[in-house]
């Protein structure tokens, strides 16, 4: 297995070393209201997914709850070293609480090999909520204890200045002031 895992690993980093389109920025593309993460989906990944034949998002599915999920997604289109093209789909989600980022989850879309807990990250830095924030600035963690970082460290998360996610964001406070 980790021979496996050391392969891809060798694969993805190679793939960006030939000039590829790694380091995309993740962008803004939803958000869900008064909701929260089922937690128990998170946590046993892996028996969940082994259990069910359901796309990897559908541990993200969300319930009811006191927060809104803000999800930022990256797409990377690009030639293969093997040949051919590949297309990678990638995300973060944010569970945010009046304006603040409490718990954030990166993950990989397009990873279908078991475990698929491994190229899930998770962040519990929390931060107010900005048009643009960096990537590295989140101090991600590992989900699987053999996982290897895919988050481009300079990428970045940026929210268009026209979305206005919760009452006053992106009004500075020398804008209100006279």
């Amino acid at each position: 297995m980790k021979r496996f895992l050391a392969t891809i690993v060798i694969l993805v980093a190679t793939y960006c070393s030939y000039g590829q389109r790694c380091g995309h920025d993740f962008l803004y593309t939803k958000i869900i209201r008064n909701s929260d993460f089922i937690e128990e989906r998170i946590k046993g990944i892996d028996k969940y997914m082994k259990a069910n034949s359901v796309p990897i998002d559908s541990v993200f599915t969300t319930t009811k709850g006191e927060y809104d999920i803000v999800f930022f997604e990256q797409y990377i289109y690009g030639s293969a070293i093997w040949g051919g093209y590949i297309f990678g789909h990638q995300a973060i989600i944010s569970k945010v609480y009046k304006g603040n980022i409490v718990e954030s989850y990166f993950v990989s879309y397009s990873w279908a090999e078991p475990p698929l807990s491994y190229p899930i990250q998770i962040s519990h830095v929390e931060k107010p909520l900005e048009h643009i924030m960096e990537v590295k600035d989140f101090d991600f963690s590992f989900l699987h204890k053999d996982a290897v970082n895919m988050i481009e460290d300079d990428c970045k998360i940026i929210i268009p200045e026209e979305v206005v996610l919760i009452p006053g964001f992106g009004i500075k406070k020398e804008d209100n002031e006279e």
